[in-house]
């Protein structure tokens, strides 16, 4: 963590917000993967929501490296010859490909925040802030993943349906109740 924040400090743009958002979320499940174990533990049971809220952790945190990757297709286009006659179309192509990532984050957002929720049924209650804030901070790393979709959107090739998957995802997300 600490490799990722002396990273994230840098007067660099990559890593940038969509990976401070993946390890938001990673946070966030890890968090849920905390009250599930506690709550499991003291009921004696096991629950899958464990393994589901760790495979989640374990995504977000691989989906950080590649939207750093994501965007560093999009300086390189930029990097271009503003003359070369391809460089419209790099520059679009690429920025399509970073809107991508966070959409794809904003999806596998959306399958944490149910299994987020389905963990309150085994909170303790002296994990139950815990638990509030694993919701906060996935919607603070949805609400940034929202903003990196938008920010790539505006100069995307082909944009239509990227900006339907964004509606649809943060509808989707928005139906879930913060409970």
């Amino acid at each position: 963590m600490d490799d990722f924040l002396g990273q994230l400090a840098a007067a660099t743009p990559v890593p940038g917000g969509g990976s401070a958002a993946c390890y938001a979320a990673a946070l966030a499940v890890a968090l849920g993967e905390m009250v599930v174990g506690l709550g499991a533990k003291k009921q004696g049971i096991r629950s899958p929501l464990k393994v589901s809220l760790a495979a989640h952790r374990r995504w977000f945190k691989a989906a950080a490296k590649a939207d750093a990757e994501s965007f560093r297709a999009v300086l390189a286009a930029y990097r271009l010859a503003k003359d070369d006659a391809k460089r419209p179309q790099a520059i679009g192509d690429a920025l399509r490909g970073a809107a991508r990532s966070p959409l794809s984050m904003m999806a596998r957002m959306v399958r944490a925040k149910s299994d987020i929720l389905a963990s309150r049924e085994l909170c303790p209650k002296s994990a139950l802030s815990d638990w509030r804030a694993a919701l906060v901070l996935l919607n603070a790393a949805l609400a940034v993943a929202v903003e990196n979709v938008r920010v790539n959107l505006d100069g995307a090739s082909q944009r239509q349906d990227l900006e339907e998957s964004l509606n649809n995802l943060q509808r989707a997300y928005g139906q879930l109740s913060d409970g």
